[in-house]
């Protein structure tokens, strides 16, 4: 069996290799291709030119809010800002039926055929007019014509709407709030009024829907201000009696009052305080010195006689000496008086306690009476505080609606819209298809393309493109290169015979045995046949002896083309005739024709036949008189005719077809060979001499002057 050499190697080396007749194809068929494309692409530009132009005009609108639809139901709402989200209520307007039906009525749309269908016939219609028109009508069943009647308004209407949603499109332009409008039409100047027309119903819509809006809030606010102006009063009302039946004084009483809360507060605290240290120096004047007694260091008295006798005491000490003793007389003076002013203070202190005692008493229930008052005042005010609210409320809503009331008055009212046309459509004077700028170069592009793609396909190579190929992806050794025949390489041609029967027979070697050779191929038309025949008239060239059996019994004909089929090795397996019957002699050659399996059998019969005892008598009978016998047989993937034909023979001659026959299927045919690989020849058919690789160069245009002037007339029977 025939084993494949994989790998990661074999697969880059043959996508290398495929990488390189790709652009060997093109190389050879570089001039062929840039004519071809050029030519392509001119037909291309010419058919572009008349095609029909369709021009496009684009108008713009910038958004500076939503379109407001109605009115709040309690104040009137002021226009939304404009995001993406209302957007879409944006080109909700444009794709509207109502702008579109304007925009068609005011244009006059239902008499241009290119946006009124109905005003271009079709082939129906011009059909069944003919029809109707011809005397052929009466053989028409009643009712199968549709009738006469023309299209009614409406349904043209219908259909205009249809078309001009296919030819107007809105479309906002990105991070900005703007709408962009745009119209095609094989008329520039339509195209232009149509956009401009578009964008004025588009502002006419928002100035329809701002007045409907305004008129709303106004019908609202007039049949809401005299119920608000009644709650308004009535809740005023019932402020004013719950103020007078609790005697609130409205404004800064509540203030006041707080504020005297607090004033009181503080004076508590501070007789408090007061009351705390008198008591702190009564408890001192009980058990301590009367002079060191807080209230007594505290005296201003107190302290004039001390700064008194300090004075004394430093005139005393500016005065000689002699003066000493009237000044000691004066300060003991001082002194007497400072203690009599200290038991004086600390006598009075209990009579000054309770006096502040007294004091505290009174202050504490001021600021009682003060907190209670404030504590009523905040009670009430809680009750009041809701029905205050409810009044301010109710004031709020009727000025708003008062004011909304003057804001939406029709005769006082300029209504403005929140869209503006930011440019208008110019009438376009170049035409947006066909798009030569876009167009001409695809042209070229896709003619290159189709171009390229068509000589790839003519040069494609499906199979094995040369015996590198051959020997690289099977394990059988390559023996014979042979050229497709025509008349330039007929030489080359048999002297690629020549050359196979060298590698089959080398010269100047005796036979040592007989030899039987069986030439196959995977399928049919690979040139099996002409190789057996041609191999055949080589070796008799070389004195060789040679018996051709066409085995191929499945099909009736004779060994050359229009020949008739005759007797043969079918019929001699069949017993019908001899060998000697059937034995045809041409040029050397001992022929003997496949005849026929027998008439009407099955294709199973021809393998039986083959594989019978009286195959291989015949074999060593041509074998005891010829030198080679050389076996045309059938294609190796057709029933089991060339395994049993394999087993008789020394050697097999398998035939390639030059990028045609794949590697599977030859890969299938080598496994119903039985030899061993060794005992397989390849043989590469059919090659070209158009391509760069070492077999098709070897019969290139320049190999080939070496034979131009020697071309034998040689003929293949």
């Amino acid at each position: 069996m025939i084993g494949y050499t994989g790998g990661a190697y074999h697969e880059a080396t043959v996508q290398q290799d495929y990488m390189q007749a790709v652009f060997a194809i093109l190389k050879r068929r570089l001039v062929s291709i840039a004519l071809y494309t050029l030519l392509l692409a001119g037909v291309l530009a010419v058919s572009i030119q008349f095609l029909p132009k369709t021009y496009r005009a684009v108008a713009s609108v910038e958004v500076l809010s939503k379109t407001p639809m109605v009115a709040n139901p309690d104040v009137f709402a002021a226009s939304e800002a404009f995001t993406d989200e209302t957007a879409g209520t944006e080109l909700g307007i444009f794709e509207s039926q109502e702008l579109r039906t304007a925009v068609i009525r005011k244009l006059n749309l239902l008499a241009v055929p290119e946006f009124n269908p109905d005003l271009n016939p079709s082939l129906l219609a011009m059909a069944i007019t003919y029809i109707e028109s011809s005397p052929w009508t009466r053989y028409v069943p009643a009712g199968l014509l549709p009738d006469g009647q023309p299209v009614s308004e409406e349904h043209a209407l219908f259909d205009t709407v249809e078309t001009f949603a296919r030819h107007v499109k809105a479309e906002p332009v990105g991070h900005s709030k703007i709408i962009q409008v745009s119209v095609l039409s094989r008329d520039r100047q339509l195209a232009a009024r149509i956009a401009n027309q578009t964008v004025a119903e588009y502002v006419n819509v928002h100035q329809q829907q701002k007045i409907a809006a305004y008129a709303e809030a106004y019908n609202f606010a007039q049949q809401r201000l005299p119920t608000l102006k009644q709650e308004m009063l009535e809740k005023s009302a019932l402020v004013d009696k719950f103020r007078q039946e609790h005697g609130m004084v409205a404004g800064q009483y509540a203030t006041i009052r707080r504020e005297k809360l607090t004033e009181a507060s503080k004076q508590l605290v501070d007789a408090q305080n007061k009351l705390e240290q008198l008591k702190a120096q009564a408890a001192e004047a009980k058990t301590g010195d009367p002079m060191s007694n807080p209230a007594v260091l505290a005296s201003v008295a107190i302290q004039r006689m001390r700064e008194q006798k300090s004075q004394i005491m430093t005139e005393a000490a500016a005065k000689p000496s002699a003066w000493a003793p009237i000044y000691a007389m004066r300060a003991e003076a001082v002194d007497g008086q400072i203690r009599a002013e200290a038991n004086r203070i600390v006598a009075s202190l209990p009579g000054q306690l309770a006096a502040q005692q007294a004091a505290v008493n009174s202050q504490m229930a001021e600021y009682r009476s003060i907190q209670l008052e404030v504590s009523q005042m905040d009670r009430l005010q809680s009750e009041l505080d809701p029905l205050e609210n409810d009044a301010r409320i109710a004031i709020r809503q009727y000025n708003d609606f008062k004011s909304s009331d003057s804001a939406t008055k029709p005769e006082l009212t300029f209504v403005g819209v929140n869209v503006r046309v930011l440019s208008a459509a110019a009438v376009p004077y170049r035409p947006y298809f066909p798009n030569n700028t876009l167009l001409l170069p695809v042209a070229l592009v896709l003619s290159f393309g189709c171009v390229t793609a068509v000589g790839l396909y003519r040069g494609r190579r499906i199979g094995f493109a040369n015996t590198l190929q051959v020997r690289e992806s099977l394990r059988v050794m390559p023996i014979g290169r042979i050229p497709y025949r025509t008349r330039r390489m007929e030489r080359a041609y048999w002297e690629s015979l020549m050359a196979l029967s060298m590698q089959l027979f080398p010269p100047y070697e005796e036979p040592t045995h007989k030899h039987t050779i069986l030439v196959t191929s995977a399928r049919p038309n690979e040139g099996k046949s002409t190789i057996a025949a041609g191999l055949a008239q080589v070796l008799i060239q070389r004195n060789i002896s040679v018996a051709l059996v066409d085995a191929d019994l499945r099909v009736v004909r004779g060994h050359r083309k229009g020949q008739a089929a005759a007797a043969g090795l079918g019929d001699v397996l069949r017993q019908s005739l001899t060998l000697d019957d059937v034995v045809i002699k041409r040029s050397g050659i001992s022929l003997i024709p496949a005849g026929t399996a027998s008439p009407g059998a099955s294709p199973a019969n021809s393998t039986a036949l083959i594989a019978s005892n009286l195959m291989a008598q015949l074999l060593r009978t041509l074998q005891a008189t010829h030198d080679v016998v050389i076996i045309d047989g059938p294609p190796a993937l057709v029933g089991g005719d060339v395994y049993a034909l394999s087993r008789l023979v020394t050697r097999i001659l398998f035939v390639i077809k030059q990028s045609d026959t794949n590697e599977r299927q030859v890969e299938e045919a080598l496994a119903t060979l039985c030899k061993a690989p060794e005992e397989i020849g390849v043989v590469l058919n059919m090659i070209r001499s158009t391509g760069d690789d070492d077999d098709e160069l070897a019969f290139s245009p320049r190999m080939m002057e070496y034979y131009a002037s020697s071309v034998a007339n040689h003929s293949q029977t």
